[in-house]
């Protein structure tokens, strides 16, 4: 049996189990199964490889993106622009030709035992095409977190040239702001509001971000990367200001079809 899996803790709200479920059946695959697998820390990483010899990959979710990337043996490019990871791909030493160790791996063994793990993100082209479908962007964001996946966002604004201000509770550096210290001109001009932090997910559906919500009007875009639950309260803050809303399921559905790719790559695919 093949095994698959997401790490990330908690997991309760996750659909990606059940996704992946109704994918195998539909798809009538029979000798594969997906899982979640919460972690108390990274700590319990290598323990969960060691009880489940047959997993061939995970993915990664919150808090874990980044704290996960010194585990691994090879992170593609993009991953590493972005600084997290959130597809874990594991692929024993012996399905690896000696030119790809030898190009690809700054030392002979792998990390854990005899297999290697490559990380990816598909965070940031996922985010791209949920978000930028039916919509026309405004040119100034203001992201809201300081996570892997605000990373992917970040990542995906530069490439789109869209100008942004990160926004956290506590101050991290002189290129991310404070809820409590920003100008209303600044959530007024920024039209386009992306939640990237778990604030509001199931079960603490009350809960929301700290934000001049007064200050939306039908100009404003509202993406959140939750999707559990469907509608935020982020989201009907700006809902019923006439703002223009999204959730992440579509992203979700989108991630778990390419990580399903990248579990089904050949080495040759995933390091040519």
């Amino acid at each position: 049996m093949r095994g698959f899996g997401l790490i990330g803790y908690p997991l309760a709200h996750s659909f990606s189990p059940s996704y992946f479920e109704e994918k195998f059946q539909h798809e009538i695959i029979s000798d594969a199964y997906y899982k979640a697998f919460p972690l108390a820390s990274t700590d319990d990483f290598h323990t969960l490889l060691l009880q489940h010899p047959e997993l061939e990959g995970l993915n990664v979710t919150i808090p874990y993106k980044k704290a996960v990337i010194p585990l691994l043996d090879y992170i593609d490019d993009d991953a590493k622009s972005i600084g997290a990871v959130n597809c874990i791909r594991i692929i024993p030493a012996e399905e690896l030709s000696k030119r790809q160790t030898d190009t690809y791996f700054e030392r002979e063994a792998p990390k854990f035992k005899n297999k290697y793990l490559l990380g990816f993100n598909t965070d940031a082209p996922t985010f791209g095409d949920s978000l930028s479908d039916g919509w026309h962007l405004p040119s100034k964001a203001l992201v809201f977190g300081t996570g892997g996946a605000a990373q992917a966002v970040l990542f995906y604004l530069k490439k789109m040239k869209i100008e942004f201000f990160q926004v956290s509770r506590k101050p991290v550096n002189n290129n991310v702001l404070q809820y409590d210290k920003i100008p209303e001109s600044v959530f007024q001009n920024h039209k386009l509001w992306i939640n990237t932090t778990p604030v509001g997910t199931w079960p603490k559906i009350d809960d929301t971000l700290p934000l001049p919500y007064h200050l939306l009007d039908k100009n404003h875009y509202l993406f959140d990367l939750i999707y559990n639950p469907l509608e935020t309260r982020f989201l009907k803050e700006g809902k019923c200001r006439g703002a223009y809303t999204k959730n992440g399921l579509t992203m979700l559905h989108s991630q778990a079809d390419k990580s399903w790719d990248i579990f089904n790559a050949s080495a040759e695919a995933l390091l040519p």
